[in-house]
């Protein structure tokens, strides 16, 4: 879970760069199109993920086994 938010993070990073834009959502970045930044990647503990990433803000995964979230920088 650590691991996908790391993806999910360096991902969004190279993509405001790349678009000049302060924020995309997961979906445009995990995916199997060759556009997009990480591929698919499988829920730990039927978490979800930050559907909008803005720049500057924390991501978070949440209803990790029905009850935690976890939130990185």
């Amino acid at each position: 879970m650590a691991n996908n938010l790391r993806q999910l993070s360096h991902s969004a990073e190279q993509y405001y760069n790349e678009f000049g834009v302060s924020s995309v959502t997961s979906a445009s970045l995990v995916g199997t199109n060759s556009s997009q930044y990480v591929r698919t990647f499988s829920t730990v503990a039927q978490e979800s993920y930050t559907a909008t990433l803005l720049s500057g803000s924390p991501l978070t995964a949440s209803g990790i086994a029905g009850t935690r979230t976890v939130t990185i920088p």
